[in-house]
Parts: C-alpha cells; structure tokens; sequence
C-alpha cells in the first residue's frame, strides 16, 4: 500500500522543508525536503513513543512539555483562525472538530484522520445519528440499549 504523504486533501497546505509526517500505521517518521520535492525515511518512532495523554483545547496555547508522538483529544474544537498559533501545523492550516484527535510530531501538530461513523457526537456530547433521517432518534433523551425490549425470535418453520 502507498503512503499518501500531505498534502492530502484539496486546500491542504503544502509541506515545507524539515516537516515530519508520522505514518501511524507503521510508526515510521519522514521528513520532507523542499530542494528534492521529496518524504526521506527518518526511522520508527520509539515503540513507546505514542502515548494518549488526554484533553486538549487548541484555542488556548500548546503544552510546553509536549514531546513527540504525544496524542490528545480536542475538547473544545476550533475553525483554523482560531486555533492558538502555538499549534505548527494546524493554526491557520486546518479545521479541527471538537473530539478528534491530535498528534505532536516535533515541530508540528497533525490532525488525525478517523473515519466517520454511523454517529456523531453534537457540542453538548450527545450521540446522534449522522444522517437525520435515520429510523433511531436520538436528538431527545437518553438511548440505553440495556432498557430495550428483547427482540423475539423468529417463529421455527
């Protein structure tokens, strides 16, 4: 399989010499050269080096104690011009939705990209169906799936 290295999606901005991308599923870190238009293999990451280490609001400035491969997770959610300038990477760059998840590649600061699912979770934490007009309304109240009544099996032929 091809790494597809940044930018990725239109309006990306392009890389600019020494940005480091951090190819997760191989930990395998690349850093690009502008004289060569080119990702040169930097090694694997420290097997230890991913490590989850809670919130993040990217509205207030970046943790000076950050090290690389450190991953949080937005609480507070930002349009690009609004993320702290403290964020390399994402501050004038990106979009980042409130719950997903950031990673610190020394110097910079990379959203990562998780597919979207059935659900979302709105500003106020519920969870709702993507699509509004699903059959599950979940806009109102609480969903426990513990409450529900057993499904009755099918009558034997």
């Amino acid at each position: 399989m091809a790494i597809q290295f940044p930018p990725v999606n239109v309006g990306d901005p392009a890389p600019v010499d020494g940005d480091v991308y951090v190819y997760l599923q191989t930990r395998e870190e690349f850093v690009y050269d502008s004289a060569d238009n080119s990702w040169t293999p930097k090694g694997l990451a420290s097997p230890t080096a991913f490590g989850f280490q809670g919130t993040i609001e990217v509205k207030k400035p970046a943790p000076a104690d950050a090290e690389s491969g450190y991953i949080y997770s937005v609480i507070d959610g930002a349009l690009m011009n609004d993320i702290d300038p403290s964020f390399q990477g994402l501050a004038g760059a990106v979009d980042v939705p409130q719950y997903q998840l950031i990673l610190f590649s020394d110097p910079n600061w990379i959203l990562i990209a998780t597919p979207v699912g059935p659900f979302a979770r709105t500003v106020g934490g519920q969870i709702q169906p993507i699509t509004n007009t699903d059959d599950l309304n979940m806009l109102d109240g609480s969903y426990r799936i513990d409450q529900l009544d057993d499904i009755p099996s099918p009558p034997s032929p």
